[in-house]
């Protein structure tokens, strides 16, 4: 005997629910990282590529988030989280060359989603978000507003920019990991 369906989704053929996808569940789990400032950014990266599931697009995420560790000086989230709730936002602290590689970083990301799922999609322009402005997770309530902000700002950016850029969408998905390694470039430089 089979337990009765209470989802409210239609159950299929076979009687079970059917399980998502690794990139469904690499997606959530990447926002999940992003959002909450917990974690390693080298996992981020990992949760994104695969969630993007393209060659080009998983390069850029994999490279902006290296970029990242490598302007703050550490894979923590956590620790991110404390600096970017003390110091602000990364785009706005530090000098000229160390920020404009988090600004390149968070475009890549933003990019690396173009032609993504819509999940994938978000999780990219979410991770965007908390490298320009901080993870949510921060700790002071300006710094949460300010994560949450650009959390916001990033997953609409990423929802509506597919519908702004018609056409070059690819090649603009094709500048993601050339953006990246300059971001990396940068962070190493700084």
């Amino acid at each position: 005997m089979t337990a009765p369906n209470t989802t409210g989704l239609p159950a299929p053929a076979g009687g079970s629910l059917p399980w998502p996808s690794p990139r469904t569940v690499a997606a959530i789990a990447a926002v999940a990282v992003a959002l909450s400032g917990r974690g390693d950014l080298l996992l981020l990266g990992a949760l994104l590529a695969v969630g993007l599931a393209e060659r080009r697009s998983s390069l850029a995420a994999l490279l902006a988030t290296a970029a990242v560790a490598v302007r703050w000086g550490t894979t923590s989230a956590g620790t991110i989280a404390g600096a970017a709730s003390t110091l602000g936002p990364g785009l706005r602290v530090g000098p000229p060359l160390a920020a404009a590689a988090l600004g390149l970083a968070a475009l890549a990301l933003l990019l690396s989603g173009l032609g993504a799922p819509r999940l994938p999609r978000l999780a990219a322009g979410v991770a965007a978000g908390a490298v320009a402005g901080g993870p949510v997770a921060g700790l002071s309530l300006g710094a949460i507003l300010v994560g949450l902000a650009a959390a916001a700002a990033g997953a609409a950016l990423a929802s509506g920019l597919p519908r702004l850029v018609p056409e070059p969408s690819d090649r603009l998905r094709s500048a993601a990991p050339a953006l990246a390694a300059a971001a990396l470039v940068l962070a190493v430089l700084w």
